[in-house]
């Protein structure tokens, strides 16, 4: 009998939590005014530069331990230009490193904007950053591609 009962209770709160969770999607949404948008869409394309220089992270690191692992070879060979190559590689990896402490200061000094404050001091705070990053984007993207051309030119080095 208390099986029978408790069935129907069970059906009962089980349309109650399936009812309220119902509410309308984007209800909590903040309506933004059109200036406030343009800033929004702005942090967005801020971010999204971030979002494309992130994962490049790795490949610094990653070229950075290939140029200091052919540098190991390179200290041990008796190829005329050797030594020339090393110093070269040390300038690659010094530009590597300049690029991965460039993004960290970036992610460190960023901050986020209050949506509902100052609309102008928000666009110019965002323009500034989106240069920022755009700058740091360029200097990953060239420190990635000397560290390239400097592996493929090593390979020319052998002992």
């Amino acid at each position: 009998m208390n099986k029978i009962s408790f069935c129907p209770l069970l059906l009962i709160l089980g349309l109650f939590s399936c009812s309220s969770s119902t509410k309308e999607q984007g209800s909590d949404e903040v309506v933004l005014s059109p200036e406030q948008q343009q800033v929004k869409d702005l942090e967005n394309k801020v971010l999204d530069i971030h979002d494309e220089v992130m994962p490049q992270m790795g490949t610094l690191v990653s070229l950075k331990e290939q140029l200091q692992a052919k540098n190991q070879t390179l200290s041990s060979s008796n190829h005329p230009d050797a030594y020339d190559q090393v110093i070269l590689n040390d300038l690659v990896i010094t530009n590597l490193d300049q690029a991965h402490e460039e993004m960290m200061d970036w992610m460190r000094n960023y901050q986020r904007i209050d949506i509902s404050g100052d609309v102008n001091a928000n666009r110019d705070y965002l323009q500034k950053e989106k240069a920022k990053i755009a700058s740091v984007q360029g200097h990953v993207n060239n420190a990635i591609k000397s560290a390239q051309e400097a592996l493929e030119n090593n390979g020319t080095i052998e002992q």
